[in-house]
């Protein structure tokens, strides 16, 4: 990685492979509702609707004669198909634009999504900020995805996914309820906010169309210097995470959409995401089952639908430096035979950089030998169904393998209600359900209980209605939001963006600015990865005026914040977080409580700077 990229911010190096950064804004405006594909049934009540609960862990016996059914007579080619999960450019099933129309033809081979859907007969759609517009847009685009897939081929429905973990990632923004991510649920002490955070989204995306959640995250983030997952993880203690990781699947279930379970083996222990860099881990087997496997175990007994298997190497579990998404030891022998799980497994995105090194021909088929099932995101479709055909007729697959693979992942289908045909939906129902208020009062609820007071220990609420504060951070969308939040408070703000690897011209102008201010209210992201914020926090600090250290990932960068007049934190940039953050500084409660451990700054040995439960109060004498 060029240090340009390692400056970066997450959203943007941790995209789904190479040509989809994360999107962290998609603008979200609620209007007029058509057709909407995918499977639910209405409850009115007085005009509202809302999406009852569609999965199962248990397949009747008429699921089980319908998939023998589907198998029996669909073709090779129809089968293949069912293996791929893939993206799209665009915003419609059947129309694109030059641009984007280009960038399909070289990803999928068409330049419509519905075309490659018809064409290849592929088992599902994963959408991006970027494909989202509006409520009812996307739930027009799922009705015509749905459309393209039960109007051809064998005519079954597509899973229609997304990564709707709130906090750090999502697709789907306002109006829809984001949860503040499951680190700040983790620093509430209570596993039932990942259920009722989990059920909400759930139910909003089932409203949408959408029936599979690339989540939740179910990594034990043991580094903290973790670039995979950081905030996106429950927390760092084996013992903790798991019951977290349990509610939040059966919170989804509740809410009508199928779980995922990511990232197997687990990439909490790694320094760098996949997506953009090999990412490496040097424990061994038995760290990995005493740290990472149980929380994966706990999902898979509350009935997770599926489970994501990452291009890590970790050859001490391994035995060689082959990523675990393509060793038959860790999808086959440990998910499957030891763990037990007998649901669908998926790759993480075959566009990662982890996987540059080996021929994507070669990828799709080493991951289906070693017991993946689906295949999300090739780098060229039309190729990789080619590949997985020669491998049929040549004998590396059989098609009794392929078969088993397709019988799941049909099987996960009919758990979720993706078979039971479409529904529509009504004004009513959108309007109802997507950023009900009861929702969003969830979400705020859970963010100001993540709330958490680090340092120091004498901290006094710092805002007061009187002078100037300058809202300052490297992210530009976000410093807007939190000035915005405090505005609404009474107080007034000035703002500046500092960017990542801020300069030394940079930095003196935030202090000129800092100077002119009463307070300082800094965020920051991923400090240790960031020299420019290295520099920049001392500075400010320097200064003599009173700063506010805000992180909004995860509360690591507390260790570089010493002298600072406090540091404040709710592990995430979504506006429920930053509406929360501006709560604590006018003297909120700050009952959140670290759920990992955050080392001091510097080289290892790390001594322990604020343990795992750490949390404190606002001085009594300053209230």
């Amino acid at each position: 990685m060029t240090p340009a990229a390692a400056e970066r911010p997450r959203w943007e190096r941790a995209s789904r492979g190479k040509r989809m950064a994360r999107t962290l804004l998609a603008v979200v405006l609620l209007v007029a509702l058509a057709p909407v594909a995918g499977t639910a049934t209405a409850m009115e009540n007085g005009g509202r609707g809302t999406p009852r609960s569609v999965v199962n862990t248990e397949l009747s016996s008429a699921q089980r004669d319908r998939i023998d059914g589907l198998l029996a007579r669909m073709t090779l080619d129809e089968k293949i198909g069912q293996l791929f999960v893939v993206s799209f450019n665009g915003t419609t099933a059947t129309h694109a634009t030059s641009a984007n129309a280009t960038a399909n033809e070289a990803e999928i081979g068409t330049a419509t999504i519905a075309e490659a859907i018809r064409r290849y007969h592929v088992g599902g759609v994963i959408y991006f900020g970027a494909n989202v517009v509006s409520p009812q847009q996307v739930a027009q685009l799922s009705a015509a995805l749905q459309s393209a897939a039960t109007s051809s081929g064998a005519k079954v429905p597509l899973s229609l996914s997304v990564d709707q973990e709130g906090g750090t990632v999502w697709r789907l923004n306002a109006p829809a309820s984001l949860s503040p991510g499951n680190m700040a649920v983790g620093a509430t002490g209570d596993p039932a906010n990942a259920y009722a955070a989990g059920r909400i989204m759930a139910q909003e995306m089932r409203t949408l169309g959408i029936n599979w959640n690339l989540a939740p995250v179910s990594d034990v983030n043991t580094q903290p210097y973790n670039q995979a997952d950081g905030a996106r993880s429950f927390g760092d203690d084996p013992s903790v995470v798991p019951a977290y990781v349990r509610q939040a699947v059966l919170g989804q279930r509740a809410g009508g959409v199928a779980s995922t379970l990511k990232h197997f083996p687990g990439l909490g222990s790694t320094l760098s995401n996949s997506d953009v860099a090999i990412a490496k881990s040097s424990q061994t087997a038995e760290q990995f089952r005493r740290r990472d496997l149980p929380a994966f175990a706990a999902g898979i007994d509350a009935g997770a639908e599926a489970v994501l298997t990452a291009h890590l190497q970790a050859p001490r579990l391994v035995g060689s430096n082959r990523p675990t998404s393509l060793s038959y030891k860790v999808v086959t022998g440990i998910l499957r035979n030891e763990l037990g799980f007998r649901g669908a497994v998926i790759t993480d995105t075959l566009q990662a950089a982890a996987l540059d090194a080996i021929p994507p021909a070669r990828v799709v088929v080493e991951a289906l030998r070693a017991g993946n099932d689906m295949l999300l995101m090739p780098v060229n479709l039309p190729s990789a169904v080619a590949a997985v055909r020669q491998a049929v007729q040549d004998g590396r697959l059989t098609r009794e393998r392929i078969d088993r693979s397709v019988r799941r992942i049909l099987e996960l289908k009919a758990k979720a209600g993706m078979l039971d045909g479409p529904w529509r939906g009504s004004l009513a129902m959108i309007a109802g359900t997507v950023g009900a208020p009861d929702h969003l009062a969830v979400m705020s609820r859970i963010a100001n209980e993540s709330a958490t007071l680090i340092s120091p220990r004498d901290a006094r609420v710092p805002l007061r209605p009187r002078g100037l504060i300058l809202v300052a951070g490297p992210v530009a969308s976000t410093v807007p939001q939190l000035a915005d939040a405090l505005d609404t408070l009474g107080f007034t703000t000035t703002t500046m963006v500092t960017g990542f690897g801020a300069t030394t011209d940079t930095i003196d102008k935030a202090v000129a600015s800092a100077r002119s201010a009463s307070l300082v209210v800094l965020q920051t992201y991923d400090v240790f990865g960031d020299s420019g914020q290295k520099a920049l926090l001392p500075a400010l600090i320097g200064t003599g005026v009173p700063v506010v250290v805000v992180p909004i990932d995860g509360p690591y960068d507390a260790a570089w914040a010493s002298g600072a007049a406090a540091v404040v934190t709710t592990y995430g940039f979504t506006a429920t977080n930053l509406q929360a953050v501006a709560t604590a500084l006018v003297g909120g409660i700050t009952a959140g409580r670290l759920p990992v451990t955050v080392p001091a700054a510097g080289p290892r040995p790390r001594p322990v700077l604020f343990p795992r439960d750490w949390g404190l109060r606002w001085s009594a004498a300053a209230r």
